[in-house]
């Protein structure tokens, strides 16, 4: 059984030029690939990460704060003085005019 090569070579598709990666592209997509990389992990923090972290940090200071009142060394808020709330009531009573008709 004989197989019949040919001997001619089909004709050379046409060259077709491609431009050279320069410098100056190179360095722009290069920025560009960082920049884009950048905005989707800023995206991925404030939607998928953020929660999370509020989450956890929440219940830490949750338990912390129940800590301290088991122990009795919670902050407490410092009382205002009788007078101090006696002028403050008096201040918004003194500041307003009746005009009568």
């Amino acid at each position: 059984m004989t197989v019949a090569v040919p001997t001619t070579l089909a004709p050379a598709a046409p060259r077709t030029r491609v431009r050279g990666v320069t410098a100056v592209r190179h360095l722009a997509r290069g920025g560009l690939l960082s920049l884009a990389a950048l905005l989707l992990g800023i995206t991925a923090q404030l939607l998928l990460l953020s929660g999370v972290q509020q989450h956890s940090a929440q219940h830490a200071a949750f338990d912390e704060l129940r800590e301290q009142l088991a122990l009795g060394t919670a902050p407490w808020p410092r009382p205002t003085s009788r007078a101090s709330c006696w002028r403050r009531a008096h201040r918004s009573r003194s500041s307003t005019y009746r005009v009568s008709a």
